[in-house]
């Protein structure tokens, strides 16, 4: 019994009776590793057109497919979550869970929530705010109480410490617009909020992008020139 295969009209025929088959077929044109020849039967040829054209369609198919469907979006695996602990930063803890908010609201590529075991550590204490990256979005900050006691804003200090976290570094060009100026910006500036320019730049941290340009394993002291002379 011949069986049908559902390729181009092609038919499976097993032992002596494919022999046969092929003899009953008379095609020319086709390379000569397709022709048969019999003791005694004439030259003949396997007709494969069909059968090539269906081999041709589905690939053809399978590429139109892969051009057509829609790039993957980022799913919930790509987002990097970060850890922070902020037990220890006493009255500024709350401050600490606004500023993780406004980062998450601004960048795509990585969020941060409050948990142990911690991605970083956030300290309060006397002296002037600072942090120290170990890593992208690894190490220590601290929120010191001279800068807010001078004036400036808490919210701020602690979205720009954080901001060394994730990978940016001090730049004091004295706008308030821009997030990492810090106090070069004076106590006047409340603006808690990274710039378009900074949220850009993070995304591009967190997907591989840019290398950061923070320095790691150092400490970086958000202190004003003023304030240094």
């Amino acid at each position: 019994m011949l069986y049908n295969a559902a390729i181009g009209g092609m038919c499976v025929i097993p032992g002596r009776r494919w022999r046969a088959y092929l003899d009953t077929i008379p095609y020319s044109g086709y390379p000569r590793r397709f022709r048969r020849r019999t003791p005694d039967s004439p030259r003949r040829e396997v007709h494969v057109s069909r059968f090539l054209r269906s081999i041709v369609t589905l690939v053809a198919g399978f590429a139109m497919l892969a051009v057509l469907s829609p790039a993957p979006q980022a799913s919930a695996n790509m987002v990097r979550t970060l850890r922070y602990d902020a037990s220890r930063a006493a009255e500024f803890r709350g401050v600490i869970d606004q500023a993780a908010q406004i980062w998450n609201s601004s960048v795509r590529n990585v969020r941060l929530v409050a948990g142990t075991p911690a991605d970083f550590i956030v300290y309060a204490d006397n002296g002037w705010p600072r942090a120290q990256p170990t890593s992208l979005g690894r190490g220590y900050v601290w929120i010191g109480r001279q800068a807010t006691s001078q004036g400036h804003n808490p919210l701020r200090i602690s979205t720009h410490e954080i901001g060394h976290i994730l990978g940016m570094p001090d730049r004091r060009t004295g706008r308030c617009t821009d997030l990492m100026s810090g106090a070069s910006a004076g106590t006047s500036c409340t603006n808690p909020n990274p710039s378009a320019a900074e949220r850009a730049e993070v995304d591009r941290y967190f997907a591989g992008w840019l290398a950061p340009k923070v320095q790691f394993n150092q400490l970086h002291v958000d202190q004003s020139l003023e304030t240094v002379k």
